[in-house]
Protein backbone atom coordinates (compact mmCIF):
# COMPACT_ATOMS: atom_id res chain seq x y z
CA UNK A 1 0.00 0.00 0.00
CA UNK A 2 1.35 3.41 -1.00
CA UNK A 3 1.99 5.74 1.96
CA UNK A 4 0.18 9.05 2.37
CA UNK A 5 2.47 12.04 1.94
CA UNK A 6 2.17 14.23 5.06
CA UNK A 7 2.74 17.39 2.95
CA UNK A 8 -0.21 16.71 0.65
CA UNK A 9 -2.46 14.36 2.61
CA UNK A 10 -2.51 12.12 -0.47
CA UNK A 11 -0.61 9.24 -1.99
CA UNK A 12 1.37 9.97 -5.16
CA UNK A 13 -1.30 8.12 -7.15
CA UNK A 14 -4.01 10.35 -5.65
CA UNK A 15 -1.95 13.46 -6.42
CA UNK A 16 -1.59 12.39 -10.06
CA UNK A 17 -5.33 11.70 -10.28
CA UNK A 18 -6.11 15.10 -8.72
CA UNK A 19 -4.00 16.85 -11.39
CA UNK A 20 -5.46 14.72 -14.19
CA UNK A 21 -8.98 15.65 -13.03
CA UNK A 22 -7.98 19.31 -12.71
CA UNK A 23 -6.85 19.50 -16.35
CA UNK A 24 -9.94 17.62 -17.50
CA UNK A 25 -12.35 19.93 -15.66
CA UNK A 26 -10.52 23.26 -15.96
CA UNK A 27 -9.59 23.02 -19.64
CA UNK A 28 -11.31 20.17 -21.46
CA UNK A 29 -14.73 20.53 -19.83
CA UNK A 30 -14.30 24.32 -19.65
CA UNK A 31 -15.31 24.41 -15.98
CA UNK A 32 -13.08 27.35 -15.05
CA UNK A 33 -14.88 27.79 -11.72
CA UNK A 34 -13.13 24.62 -10.51
CA UNK A 35 -10.09 26.88 -10.16
CA UNK A 36 -11.74 28.40 -7.08
CA UNK A 37 -11.73 24.93 -5.53
CA UNK A 38 -8.42 23.53 -6.79
CA UNK A 39 -6.07 26.52 -6.61
CA UNK A 40 -4.63 27.77 -3.35
CA UNK A 41 -5.53 31.36 -2.45
CA UNK A 42 -1.81 32.12 -2.75
CA UNK A 43 -1.55 30.43 -6.16
CA UNK A 44 1.08 31.96 -8.45
CA UNK A 45 1.39 31.04 -12.11
CA UNK A 46 5.01 31.47 -13.18
CA UNK A 47 4.27 30.34 -16.74
CA UNK A 48 5.98 32.25 -19.52
CA UNK A 49 2.66 32.52 -21.36
CA UNK A 50 0.82 34.48 -18.65
CA UNK A 51 0.15 38.06 -19.79
CA UNK A 52 1.33 40.89 -17.55
CA UNK A 53 -1.36 42.38 -15.35
CA UNK A 54 -3.24 39.19 -14.54
CA UNK A 55 -4.76 39.31 -11.04
CA UNK A 56 -2.99 37.23 -8.38
CA UNK A 57 -4.29 33.95 -7.04
CA UNK A 58 -6.96 31.76 -8.60
CA UNK A 59 -8.69 34.77 -10.20
CA UNK A 60 -5.78 35.31 -12.58
CA UNK A 61 -5.67 31.70 -13.73
CA UNK A 62 -9.43 31.63 -14.14
CA UNK A 63 -9.44 34.90 -16.12
CA UNK A 64 -6.58 33.69 -18.31
CA UNK A 65 -8.14 30.32 -19.16
CA UNK A 66 -11.64 31.80 -19.60
CA UNK A 67 -10.20 34.32 -22.07
CA UNK A 68 -8.29 31.61 -23.91
CA UNK A 69 -11.46 29.50 -24.14
CA UNK A 70 -13.32 32.40 -25.75
CA UNK A 71 -10.65 32.78 -28.41
CA UNK A 72 -9.97 29.03 -28.69
CA UNK A 73 -13.32 27.33 -27.89
CA UNK A 74 -11.99 23.88 -28.76
CA UNK A 75 -8.90 24.21 -26.55
CA UNK A 76 -7.94 20.72 -25.40
CA UNK A 77 -5.08 19.35 -23.34
CA UNK A 78 -3.88 15.75 -23.31
CA UNK A 79 -1.52 14.55 -20.61
CA UNK A 80 1.37 12.60 -22.08
CA UNK A 81 3.42 11.92 -18.94
CA UNK A 82 3.00 12.56 -15.25
CA UNK A 83 5.45 12.09 -12.39
CA UNK A 84 4.68 12.61 -8.69
CA UNK A 85 7.51 13.13 -6.24
CA UNK A 86 7.36 14.60 -2.74
CA UNK A 87 4.68 17.35 -2.93
CA UNK A 88 5.06 18.00 -6.68
CA UNK A 89 3.47 16.60 -9.81
CA UNK A 90 5.22 17.19 -13.13
CA UNK A 91 3.03 16.98 -16.22
CA UNK A 92 4.14 16.84 -19.86
CA UNK A 93 1.16 17.76 -21.97
CA UNK A 94 0.00 18.36 -25.52
CA UNK A 95 -2.36 21.24 -26.30
CA UNK A 96 -4.49 21.77 -29.42
CA UNK A 97 -6.83 24.60 -30.35
CA UNK A 98 -8.37 26.49 -33.23
CA UNK A 99 -8.34 30.28 -33.28
CA UNK A 100 -12.00 31.31 -33.57
CA UNK A 101 -11.08 34.50 -35.41
CA UNK A 102 -8.68 33.12 -38.00
CA UNK A 103 -9.51 29.41 -38.12
CA UNK A 104 -5.81 28.69 -37.65
CA UNK A 105 -5.07 25.46 -35.82
CA UNK A 106 -2.52 25.62 -33.02
CA UNK A 107 -0.61 22.85 -31.34
CA UNK A 108 2.04 22.97 -28.64
CA UNK A 109 3.56 20.91 -25.88
CA UNK A 110 4.56 22.01 -22.42
CA UNK A 111 5.73 20.94 -19.01
CA UNK A 112 3.93 22.11 -15.89
CA UNK A 113 5.07 21.58 -12.32
CA UNK A 114 2.34 21.65 -9.69
CA UNK A 115 2.89 21.72 -5.94
CA UNK A 116 0.11 20.16 -3.90
CA UNK A 117 -0.18 21.19 -0.28
CA UNK A 118 -3.09 19.86 1.76
CA UNK A 119 -5.83 20.33 -0.79
CA UNK A 120 -4.41 23.49 -2.37
CA UNK A 121 -2.78 23.56 -5.75
CA UNK A 122 0.12 25.79 -6.69
CA UNK A 123 1.83 26.07 -10.04
CA UNK A 124 5.58 26.39 -10.22
CA UNK A 125 5.93 27.03 -13.91
CA UNK A 126 5.67 26.08 -17.51
CA UNK A 127 9.21 26.28 -18.84
CA UNK A 128 8.69 24.77 -22.30
CA UNK A 129 9.14 27.42 -24.99
CA UNK A 130 8.24 26.36 -28.49
CA UNK A 131 7.41 28.53 -31.47
CA UNK A 132 3.73 27.71 -31.10
CA UNK A 133 3.74 28.66 -27.43
CA UNK A 134 5.25 32.02 -28.36
CA UNK A 135 2.52 32.39 -30.98
CA UNK A 136 -0.16 31.53 -28.41
CA UNK A 137 1.33 34.05 -25.96
CA UNK A 138 1.22 36.70 -28.66
CA UNK A 139 -2.41 35.91 -29.43
CA UNK A 140 -3.20 35.89 -25.69
CA UNK A 141 -1.63 39.34 -25.25
CA UNK A 142 -3.81 40.71 -28.05
CA UNK A 143 -6.85 38.95 -26.67
CA UNK A 144 -6.40 40.40 -23.20
CA UNK A 145 -5.62 43.85 -24.63
CA UNK A 146 -8.94 43.64 -26.49
CA UNK A 147 -10.67 42.51 -23.29
CA UNK A 148 -9.19 45.41 -21.29
CA UNK A 149 -10.16 47.90 -24.01
CA UNK A 150 -13.75 46.66 -24.06
CA UNK A 151 -14.04 47.21 -20.27
CA UNK A 152 -12.66 50.77 -20.42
Amino acid sequence: MEPINPKTGMTHAESREFIRNHFEEFVNRKNVDIGNVNFAPTFVDHGADVPAGMPPGPAGAIQYVAGALKRFPDLHVRIEDMIAEDDKVVVRNHWTATDSQTGKKLEFRGIVIFAKNRGALGLFGSPARTFLERLLRSVARHLFADMRDSHS
